[in-house]
């Protein structure tokens, strides 16, 4: 009898582990559903906003601050956007809703965007429309700041980096 009851408490535990198991394989595909879905729907996003810049500020073309247009309304709605779109993106990753692995992509590319001609010219004019967002706010000062401290690695920067955002 007792063996019985020894072999019942063996099983049990048995179950609890597997089940356990199946909770944390479930979970860890979950994470990795809901990464690719935002970003997917933040990429597309991104190409979104990309495509309301004028031509001469989209792609691989670099420029530097001689080689920029007039701002227009059209231009400076184009960069509310995709500063709207990489506060999203901060606050996710702030969060820790978004992976690590994306938020890097994501970094690197804002980061050489930001620190861009257009940007850096644009960012004072826009910087308001995120007073309530202070942490995005510094976060893009500073970029702006450490793109002025090393003026070789930020003065002809594309300003359309990949389709990442």
């Amino acid at each position: 009898m007792e063996l019985l009851q020894a072999a019942g408490q063996i099983a049990t535990c048995v179950s609890a582990v597997v089940a356990l198991v199946a909770v944390v394989v479930a979970v860890g595909a979950y994470r990795k559903q809901h990464t690719a879905q935002a970003f997917i729907h933040y990429t597309d996003r991104y190409r979104e906003i990309m495509a309301q810049f004028p031509a001469w500020a989209r792609g691989p073309r670099q420029f530097s601050e001689d080689a920029l247009q007039e701002s227009t309304e059209s231009l400076r709605s184009a960069c509310l956007n995709y500063l709207n779109l990489c506060s999203e993106e901060f606050f996710l990753n702030r969060e820790k809703f978004l992976a690590g692995k994306v938020w890097n992509i994501w970094k690197d590319e804002i980061r050489r965007t930001l620190q861009s001609a257009l940007f850096r010219r644009e960012w004072p004019l826009l910087k308001s429309e995120f007073a309530s967002f202070p942490a995005f706010t510094e976060f893009v000062t500073s970029v702006q700041r450490e793109g002025a401290a090393h003026p070789g690695s930020s003065s002809s920067v594309s300003v359309a980096p990949s389709p990442i955002g």
